[in-house]
């Protein structure tokens, strides 16, 4: 089966993205079914009736598994949030590898509900060997993500430093499963430091992520990476990000380029993003659902941020923003109280809640208010404090809007009330 339409990116097209192996990609996604039922969700819906969304014709998937070989001796765990370095420091300065990762994560349990994961030590492995990879060069640096399948609400930042100036034109980005397969293409910002600046001589490439996996820089040839751009990932979210990553650069004016882009970025949001919106804006809300379309919304919305492209997408981001707080504002009001009582309710309530104020804490910031942002916060951490759990950002558990961390609270945080 041909693939659809693909924009090529030109050399000046900065690309910075997660990856964002979303909750799709994992298996989730929301269901069209309104109540609380627990089991395998499904595709969303188009709208209130629950219609399937109109959909393009699948992909063929004709995946490329790699196999990969780790360098355990040399892998870095950290549980501190803070950004976590792997190997010595060279002679510039750098690092060879750098994870900024935020407190705030999530799992799937047996039942398909989002779990917090606030404290899960997290692991970054250098890859030593990629058999079957597509380029003729090999690659030049990768890494391992751990546990796999853990989901940043928000992004978590990769930098993968390579001595020397490389023209950002022959490297490309890729992504594969922990076991190598999905070997797919993966976007990321290139960014050369000259050496003539005094302190440069190296090429930063940088990935957003949302999920953890295996994530890399080769140095390939056009007609390896047009190669590669023909195999198909499994996996709708795998899918797209392959259709951001840059291809070999043509002659194209800079405004085809961009509308490229967003046209793209559209279609993920009219066919994913849009009909999951409206779902939830009609629904007698299902929270779990909630949760899942808040995920895939912060996916597509790092895109977007990555892209540089907020303003062409700014009724969409502030209506989805709009949607999604008040449902999730809905969803906290029981498992707040229940989380803030003597003595709390029980641990899956507990846990209910901090996911949805973990996704209120970042729809919140998209949305520019960052009043909500600093209460959904405050919340998670006096609830988390409550129950005994892992605080998600020790340093404002006693501080609210305005003032500095360890000072006292003005104002005690208060769960929603309807």
């Amino acid at each position: 089966m041909t693939r659809r339409s693909r924009f090529v990116l030109s050399l000046t097209v900065a690309l910075g993205l997660v990856l964002a192996c979303g909750p799709i990609s994992t298996g989730l996604s929301p269901s069209p079914t309104g109540g609380t039922s627990s089991n395998s969700p499904s595709e969303p819906a188009s709208s209130t009736t629950g219609e399937p969304a109109t959909q393009e014709p699948a992909l063929v998937p004709n995946p490329l598994n790699v196999t990969i070989t780790l360098d355990t001796a040399n892998a870095k765990t950290s549980a501190g949030f803070v950004l976590n370095v792997l190997g010595r420091q060279d002679v510039n300065g750098t690092y060879p590898f750098q994870l900024n990762f935020p407190p705030d994560m999530a799992s799937i349990d047996a039942d398909g509900i989002m779990v917090p994961e606030t404290g899960t030590p997290v692991t970054v492995t250098p890859v030593t060997a990629i058999e079957g990879i597509p380029f003729s060069q090999g690659y030049l640096k990768a890494v391992n993500l751990s546990p796999e399948g853990l989901l940043m609400i928000a992004p978590a930042s990769l930098k993968l430093t390579l001595p020397g100036e490389y023209d950002p034109a022959t490297l490309v980005g890729f992504a594969a499963d922990g076991n190598g397969n999905n070997f797919h293409l993966y976007p990321a910002l290139i960014n050369v430091v000259p050496l003539a600046s005094g302190y440069g001589g190296f090429t930063e490439v940088t990935f957003d992520v949302l999920h953890f996996t295996m994530y890399g820089v080769a140095q390939a040839t056009v007609q390896e990476i047009l190669a590669q751009h023909a195999r198909v990932p499994e996996g709708q979210s795998n899918q797209d990000d392959d259709l951001l990553a840059p291809l070999p650069p043509v002659d194209e004016a800079r405004s085809a380029v961009n509308q490229r882009i967003i046209d793209e970025l559209r279609r993920q949001h009219d066919l994913q993003i849009k009909p999951a919106i409206d779902r939830v804006f009609g629904m007698d809300v299902d929270c779990n659902y909630v949760d899942v379309v808040a995920q895939q919304f912060i996916t597509w919305h790092t895109r977007v941020e990555a892209l540089g492209f907020n303003y062409e997408f700014e009724e969409e981001i502030d209506r989805d923003t709009a949607v999604l707080l008040a449902a999730l504002f809905k969803c906290m009001q029981i498992p707040c109280s229940l989380c803030m009582g003597t003595p709390p309710g029980d641990r899956r309530e507990v846990d209910k809640f901090l996911i949805h104020a973990f996704y209120a804490e970042q729809i919140a910031n998209i949305a520019g208010d960052y009043e909500g942002v600093h209460r959904w916060d405050n919340l998670a951490n006096a609830c988390a404090q409550n129950t005994g759990r892992p605080l998600p950002n020790p340093g404002l558990a006693t501080c609210g809007l305005g003032c500095s961390p360890g000072a006292p609270n003005p104002t005690p945080p208060a769960c929603p009330v309807p």
